[in-house]
């Protein structure tokens, strides 16, 4: 009986560390953190179809990234500032 011939199996990319990186990149890169999962949820069905995943994935990439962005949105303005740093003196 012939030895089986060996087989390299390469992974695919892993779906979850695409959407992950990509914000933490956009939260570094803009500086705020509501506006970068905003686009990220905009732009993970896309990247999901460039990186060649499957349709199942793509639909849910663009559900969960609708409703990312519609929750994220309402932040857009938002100032983020430390507390402790801005609290007012007391009057003496």
């Amino acid at each position: 009986m012939p030895a089986p011939a060996a087989v390299c199996w390469r992974l695919p990319p892993s779906p979850s560390s695409s959407p992950s990186a990509f914000l933490v990149a956009l939260t570094l890169i803009l500086r705020h953190s509501a506006r970068a999962s905003l686009l990220t949820g905009i732009l993970m069905a896309p990247a999901f179809w460039l990186l060649g995943l499957g349709n199942s994935s793509i639909w849910i990439a663009a559900a969960a990234g609708l409703v990312i962005s519609f929750r994220f949105l309402i932040d857009w303005n938002r100032q983020y500032r430390e507390l402790w740093l801005d609290r007012e003196q007391p009057p003496n």
